[in-house]
């Protein structure tokens, strides 16, 4: 019998019956989860791929960090990406409650053709440190024909990159300020 908190670990990674582990995504908040890590101790790590990504266009993934120990932590992010790669996560520190979980959202726009792997790790400042690999390929897609263009003389082709990027400029001014998303250990329990 596993001890309660690593129980709690493990049930979060099993796909449902007759859902290929590969593919097994959860729900929370409405935004698909791909991989679990918990802060308690001796459990499993995941891995999180960005595969086969078109140049220019937005990527993301989602983590979800547990707590299921008794005490409150202050996590870290220590990432070990190249500039190059242009991540960006939604939160580099933050606090996590006893017994609660937290999205971390990790969005990436590929701006070249890329096959890679780095390291993140989330840490207390103490003896609790989480290893997440994350795997990164990117492939060029074609450009997109412009149906808007007055002529056939004046094919006003718009790559996909310029179009992603625009796209993402407009979302970020329209953002506010992201701040930590905290889950309630309770609505784990209640993933789809």
């Amino acid at each position: 019998m596993l001890p309660n908190f690593i129980g709690t670990a493990l049930s979060a990674l099993n796909p449902r019956p007759g859902q290929d582990p590969k593919t097994a995504e959860s729900i929370i908040d409405g935004q698909p989860v791909r991989a679990v890590v918990s802060i308690a101790p001796f459990s499993p790590r995941p891995t999180l791929e960005f595969e086969a990504i078109p140049i220019g266009s937005i990527a993301v993934q989602r983590l979800l960090i547990q707590n299921p120990t008794g005490s409150d932590r202050y996590l870290y992010i220590k990432s070990h990406l190249p500039p190059s790669l242009d991540v960006a996560f939604d939160w580099h520190e933050c606090a996590l409650a006893k017994h609660t979980n937290m999205l971390l959202t990790i969005t990436w726009i590929p701006t070249d053709e890329v096959q890679t792997k780095s390291l993140i790790i989330i840490y207390d400042g103490g003896m609790m440190h989480r290893n997440i690999v994350i795997h990164f390929s990117s492939v060029w897609e074609e450009e997109v024909y412009n149906p808007d263009a007055d002529s056939p003389e004046e094919d006003t082709k718009e790559t996909t990159v310029d179009n992603e990027l625009s796209k993402l400029n407009e979302m970020l001014k329209a953002r506010p300020q992201l701040s930590c998303t905290a889950v309630s250990h309770t609505d784990v329990s209640a993933v789809k």
